[in-house]
């Protein structure tokens, strides 16, 4: 056979390199989330991430309620809570809080392992609907989930860091939140419960997701960023005012 009849070599296939990691990725999250974006982009891999932020969380959370100090920390910010809505806690639904408390030791890890997956494949479906309907803009759900379920580490990170505080201070009432910085401002007015409704991690959470959906769909994070803070905001701002209205009612 002469050399022009001879069958042409294919020529040798690339080799697979491997992405980042589950840890690594997890640490890109914090150091570097665009690049650490592009490798989820292109192989997301969301259902180890998923497992790692919810049973991480679910073991911060038992810890946390498993604790006489974390359980009374709960129904302090709870009455708390009830009572800037102008309600009034009678005698029985206190004790009625009281034995809910005991089960969330329970409650708490159940929901972080079952529900907040779901949460994020909700987000990952509305997200994708969204970019689909309004930009024109496609990818797939494992993608956009992949994306979804890597900005979680964020909210991880917040876990790992207010509830030591909270268990310290024996009390959930927000140790991450901006009004935390202004003590002066007066606790009923609006400006205290805006800034108590902005959570600094939750700000770190939104920035996060905003990147690495505009890695994802290869557009700039900016008009992704604005639209989320912008609901983020009318959010906030609808709170304080019911919480000021209901205060002064």
């Amino acid at each position: 056979m002469s050399p022009i009849d001879a069958p042409a070599r294919e020529p040798p296939a690339a080799p697979v390199v491997a992405g980042p990691g589950l840890l690594s990725r997890v640490a890109g999250i914090v150091v570097s989330p665009v690049d650490t974006f592009g490798h989820i982009s292109r192989d997301p891999r969301p259902v180890g991430m998923l497992v790692l932020v919810s049973l991480v969380s679910a073991a911060v959370t038992t810890a946390f309620f498993a604790t006489e100090t974390g359980r009374l920390a709960w129904l302090d910010t709870t009455v708390a809570q009830q009572e800037s809505f102008g309600r009034t806690i009678s005698d029985a639904q206190y004790a009625g809080m009281e034995r809910l408390a005991g089960l969330l030791v329970y409650i708490v890890p159940a929901y972080t392992l079952v529900v907040s997956p779901l949460v994020s494949v909700v987000i990952a479906g509305l997200l994708k609907a969204g970019f689909a309907v309004i930009a024109g803009a496609e990818a797939t759900f494992k993608q956009v989930l992949g994306v979804v379920a890597a900005s979680g580490v964020i909210l991880l990170l917040r876990a790992l860091f207010v509830l030591p505080i909270n268990y310290a201070q024996e009390s959930m009432r927000g140790a991450s939140n901006l009004a935390v910085l202004l003590p002066m401002l007066r606790p009923d007015g609006f400006a205290a419960s805006f800034l108590g409704m902005i959570d600094l991690f939750a700000v770190w959470w939104v920035a996060v997701l905003a990147a690495g959906l505009g890695v994802l769909y290869r557009r700039s994070a900016w008009p992704v960023g604005v639209t989320f803070f912008s609901l983020y905001g009318a959010i906030a701002v609808a709170i304080a005012l019911v919480r000021m209205w209901a205060g002064g009612s």
